[in-house]
């Protein structure tokens, strides 16, 4: 592994050693290293306590002190230091007491899966107190210890346990999934806002619609609006959650799952028009176009895409519209409520004449030409 980890996180680690604190990488970057993906996060852990850490590193960033984690800036990004610790006393479901200690087995036995707990250093090599490397050869995802335990500790497990699974293609352990399966009403500690980022999290990963009817019961707690999984990744979220919803009241998982208000909006638009047929004609594509706007059209557009209905004659009346500069909406109008009012309109007529004029240039009745749309005037 010593090959592939990049000189300023070998910097570190030389560091600490000359201060004689041996210290390990750990967690996502050893699994990751292990399954032959690039780590993309360095972390480190050490005897040193946080407060020895910044005598080393000066510079360093406290944004986690409380929880023994510093900071260093580095050119690949900020590489965390934390503390060797224990955790007790947990506050709903969630929040830990932490204790600092200098002993890396009692370190690593707090963590999750034994996936996400070995450590490395150049010197020592693989640390695998709870043989990861053999569950992640077996494609298993399995709890440190009592599965009951570990989800009581933290109830956000069970969407990490979902995650996991899903972005590495790992069966859980038949004792990890009763164990979490036991654990769900713990969720209803866990902050809307925690659960909608893992939920999307789970959404990007590869293999979730695999394991959709292993973790089914979770889903059914937290998104009881999801029935079936869906075969594409949907990056756009109005799409993605238009997709998933089923009636009108599925909506409400918006605001349960405290999505924001443009979101929100424009799913709610999205859906209103999910299962409307749009027809090759370009009169009706231009009305369209008017009502929900471009960017929501072609939205519009990918979501029945995902549905699997035919729409490529719409791309194309759609590109024509575009390509020619074709007027759908009122800024377009080669007129506008000035030149009404040199007409002599009121200003109160004005907003209805344009739409008129606005329609009729849609329609083709009129061209887009100022001196035309006078003359209609």
């Amino acid at each position: 592994m010593k090959e592939i980890i990049p000189s300023d996180v070998l910097q570190i680690l030389q560091t600490l050693q000359s201060y004689n604190f041996t210290s390990y990488l750990v967690g996502g970057c050893v699994r990751d290293y292990l399954l032959g993906f690039s780590p993309k996060d360095w972390d480190i852990c050490t005897p040193a306590s946080p407060e020895k850490i910044l005598e080393i590193f000066p510079e360093g960033l406290t944004f986690g002190k409380k929880y023994g984690t510093i900071g260093i800036k580095t050119p690949i990004g900020i590489v965390q230091i934390t503390t060797f610790r224990t955790e007790s006393h947990y506050q709903d479901f969630r929040h830990p007491q932490v204790n600092f200690c200098t002993n890396l087995f009692e370190d690593l036995k707090r963590r999750d899966f034994t996936i996400n707990a070995m450590a490395y250093n150049p010197q020592e090599g693989l640390i695998d107190y709870f043989e990861g490397q053999n569950d992640l050869a077996n494609q298993t995802l399995r709890c440190i210890g009592e599965s009951k335990e570990r989800f009581q500790e933290d109830a956000l497990r069970l969407l990490r346990l979902i995650r996991f699974s899903s972005k590495f293609d790992l069966n859980p352990h038949p004792d990890t999934l009763q164990g979490a399966l036991n654990s769900i009403p713990l969720l209803s500690y866990i902050s809307k806002e925690r659960i909608r980022d893992e939920l999307l999290e789970i959404f990007h990963t590869s293999f979730w619609g695999k394991y959709f009817q292993t973790y089914r019961l979770i889903y059914s707690y937290v998104l009881p609006e999801l029935s079936k999984p869906f075969k594409h990744k949907i990056p756009n979220l109005s799409i993605l959650f238009s997709y998933i919803f089923q009636k009108q009241e599925d909506l409400k998982a918006l605001q349960r799952l405290k999505i924001d208000k443009i979101t929100s909006k424009r799913t709610a638009i999205l859906f209103a028009h999910k299962y409307t047929k749009i027809e090759p004609d370009k009169i009706k594509i231009k009305f369209m176009l008017n009502k929900m706007g471009y960017d929501n059209f072609c939205a519009l557009l990918e979501l029945q895409k995902l549905m699997d209905r035919n729409i490529k004659e719409i791309y194309k009346i759609l590109q024509n519209i575009m390509i020619a500069d074709e007027c759908f909406l009122l800024k377009d109008l080669k007129i506008n409520g000035n030149d009404l009012i040199a007409l002599g309109y009121k200003k109160e007529k004005i907003g209805e004449i344009l739409e008129k004029l606005l329609h009729q240039v849609i329609k083709g009745e009129t061209p887009n030409e100022k001196q035309a749309l006078l003359s209609y005037c």
